[in-house]
């Protein structure tokens, strides 16, 4: 009996340490849902679909063990203030918002709870998701015509991923009316628009459709994309006006051609001396091709029948009407040369007065024409005219009891020939041509074996302006054609042994390297400022340069910036282009800078330099030569550009050139500079200052369009050049000879 009741007694006494109830070490234990310091963990895969009737499903996905349920929340414009929307049971993994409160930046988040036994509440980390309503797809937009033929209208189409109620607005602008106006509003997902119909003018009309989620959305101009087209009658049509015919100095003729079936009539503009305050002198129908100015064309000064050697200017424009909107030509210029004869008396006698004159050029005169005024020296009249091989004359009607006054003029004829201008060089030939609209950036690989183009922000609306485009040159085909960004491509960069190219666009703020023959993307940076970029010659960095100027170096293989140099001093301009170029070693990158040029080393250190400048405020082009031993910079001042050619180790200037040029590179022999100089191109001796060569890239019709690039070959004799419609393949011929040069322009030996 004793035994047992020791049993009961030894048995009652282990009964709490077989009890579940955890111990205090067993509560100080993290894997213990009990504990204070236990971690919840978090939900995964969390994301959203667009169901009807505006409805959102939120789902996610996870494997807790200890939660009791889900707090799922929503925050309207992703402030970081959110708002639970329901407290939902552990077993169930989605929740539908049907209130309809949705926009752009709507996002969700999920956590879950649970409830110890204590009455503490522990919660897992969030997770969150937006909305994905996917992309809209833009199909290019097509004109309509109407039954008459003198009105037209833009018809836009596009495509939704999905199947939300988007809200479209349609913007119009026009000349007359700068600030876009909104014209119309398309509900529930509309996915086509014809603008109203407008009769043809001259109005450059610019529509654009932007979507939205919500009606909050549009209050805050928070869109998804954007979508623009217009009509723009300055790029369809053009009036080209022939050099100006001056007869003589009471006449002048002024011929032009154009392509326009609207006008209603044609208005003739002129004014003396400058191609300001234009004045109109005639009305004329729409037929006109030509008119003849006999109404005072030259503007004679005061003193024009005794200077010698008087050049007079007229300029004339013309436009184009249709109602209150108008296309003008660009302005003509007539010149002519007035040299003034010399008036002397031989005898006189009481009634009569021998007069006689000499002029210096009389082959150019037509007659002259002897002009009298009696008691006065101001109102005079023309009294006698000659012809040229007559130089004296008797007036035998005088009176003792006047005075008379004489001036001598000339009735010139018409001018010669404009001069024409030689230089002994290279012969040159277009050996090729390649169809891309308004490039902005060319580029030849390092063996000459692809020209790369791309068409920037600020270059006018073409088929291909999203484009970057790739041509081998072996074949002269096209190798790669892509719109990476579907936005402009501002800067780019090829090497061909390892097949990359390098791509930058200010619009969307991204760069990228591609393997080009794959198409696979080997580099990416989004949300920087940039607007052109160069590898360097290793391959293991990337600069880039912004609009601002700013410098940026990236390490290729770690995706690291390694430095921002910013620009100092105020920015005057952010329209010209910004450039960079890196010398053939990489030890030394070159940017344009407001008026001027910056050289940094590899590292962002600013490289001591004496560059030129005139006082301008617009700098538009830099390139280091292939072989690092010149550097160029383009400047725009008043109106007039000058492009320098530097010693890169000294800052000696070799030369510099004033006109219209738009870019400079430099051949592979490095002892040619190419200037681009809108319509022609000039290959300078660099060390002689000497035009070796020049020639038209396009023909006189085509001045007004776009040419702003330039690249060299590295091996061979060829240079590229682009245009509003093309890419033109030059080649040098080793053949020196006598070449005329199609327009005269400065070319300065020395600063």
């Amino acid at each position: 009996m004793l035994r047992p009741l020791l049993y009961i007694f030894c048995g009652l006494l282990m009964i709490p340490a077989c009890s579940d109830a955890p111990t205090k070490i067993e509560r100080d234990n993290p894997d213990d849902p009990e504990a204070p310091t236990f971690s919840l963990e978090s939900s995964d895969n969390i994301s959203t679909e667009i169901l009807d009737n505006k409805v959102i499903r939120i789902s996610w996905e996870d494997s807790v063990k200890f939660a009791d349920y889900y707090i799922l929340s929503k925050s309207l414009n992703n402030s970081g203030n959110y708002t639970i929307l329901d407290t939902i049971d552990i077993q169930t993994k989605e929740y539908e918002d049907a209130s309809g409160e949705i926009n752009l930046r709507t996002q969700y988040l999920v956590y879950n709870e649970r409830v110890q036994e204590n009455g503490a509440i522990i919660s897992s980390d969030s997770i969150y998701t937006g909305i994905n309503f996917g992309n809209i797809s833009y199909p290019d937009t097509s004109s309509y015509s109407s039954l008459n033929s003198d009105t037209t209208a833009i018809n836009f189409t596009w495509d939704f991923e999905t199947n939300w109620p988007f809200i479209s607005l349609v913007y119009y602008s026009d000349l007359i009316n700068n600030e876009p106006i909104i014209i119309d509003t398309l509900y529930n997902g509309t996915t086509s628009y014809l603008t109203p119909l407008f009769e043809k003018d001259f109005n450059d009309r610019n529509y654009f459709i932007r979507t939205y989620v919500s009606e909050n959305d549009i209050s805050n101009d928070i869109f998804i994309d954007e979508m623009a087209a217009g009509y723009f009658p300055s790029q369809l049509y053009n009036i080209s006006v022939d050099p100006i015919e001056t007869i003589n100095e009471n006449k002048t003729i002024i011929r032009w051609n154009d392509n326009i079936d609207i006008e209603t009539g044609f208005e003739i503009y002129r004014s003396y001396n400058s191609a300001n305050n234009m004045t109109l002198i005639a009305t004329l129908d729409s037929n006109s091709k030509n008119y003849t100015d006999t109404n005072t064309p030259y503007q004679p000064e005061s003193n024009s029948y005794t200077a010698s050697n008087v050049n007079y200017e007229s300029y004339y424009l013309v436009k184009a009407i249709k109602r209150e909107t108008s296309l003008s030509s660009e302005y003509k210029k007539s010149q002519v040369t007035i040299s003034a004869p010399t008036l002397n008396y031989s005898s006189s006698n009481e009634t009569e007065i021998q007069l006689s004159w000499e002029h210096p050029k009389p082959y150019t005169v037509s007659s002259f024409i002897l002009q009298r005024s009696i008691n006065n020296d101001e109102s005079f009249e023309d009294y006698k005219t000659f012809p040229n091989t007559i130089f004296e004359f008797t007036d035998d009607s005088l009176n003792v009891n006047e005075n008379y006054y004489y001036k001598l003029r000339t009735l010139v004829k018409k001018p010669v020939q404009s001069p024409l201008f030689f230089s002994y060089g290279f012969d040159s030939n277009v050996i090729d041509s390649f169809s891309y609209q308004n490039a902005t950036s060319l580029a030849v690989s390092k063996n000459d074996k692809y020209l790369v183009a791309a068409s920037g922000k600020n270059s006018p609306l073409s088929s291909n302006r999203n484009e970057v485009v790739i041509y081998d040159l072996d074949s002269r085909t096209e190798l790669y054609r892509k719109n990476i960004f579907n936005t402009p491509i501002d800067g780019i960069d090829i090497n061909e042994d390892n097949n990359l190219l390098a791509v930058a666009s200010a619009s969307s703020k991204s760069i990228r390297i591609i393997d080009f023959l794959s198409d696979t993307l080997v580099f990416e940076m989004n949300n920087l400022e940039v607007h052109d970029i160069k590898m360097s010659p290793d391959l293991s960095f990337l600069y880039s340069v912004d609009e601002k100027s700013n410098l940026s170096k990236f390490d290729i293989n770690s995706n690291e910036i390694l430095f921002s140099k910013e620009s100092t001093g105020a920015f005057t301009n952010f329209t010209a282009p910004r450039r960079i170029s890196i010398s053939p070693s990489g030890d030394s990158v070159a940017i344009n800078y407001n008026n001027t040029i910056r050289l940094f080393d590899s590292s962002g250190n600013v490289i001591p330099f004496d560059y030129k400048t005139v006082g301008g405020n617009t700098s538009e082009w830099v390139k280091i030569s292939n072989n690092g031993k010149y550097i160029s910079s383009t400047i725009d001042y008043a109106n007039i550009t000058r492009t320098y050619v530097q010693s890169l180790s000294d800052g000696d200037v070799k030369f510099y050139v004033q006109g219209n040029e738009s870019s400079v590179d430099f051949d592979s022999r490095n002892q040619y500079a190419i200037i681009i100089s809108r319509d022609s191109y000039y290959l300078i001796d660099i060390e002689n200052s000497i035009t070796r060569t020049s020639g038209l890239i396009s023909e006189a019709s085509d001045m007004d369009k776009w040419l702003l690039s330039a690249a060299s070959s590295n091996i061979g004799q060829t240079f590229f050049v682009s245009n509003s419609e093309f890419i033109k393949m030059i080649e040098f011929l080793d053949n020196k000879k006598w070449v005329k040069s199609p327009r005269q322009f400065t070319l300065n030996p020395r600063f």
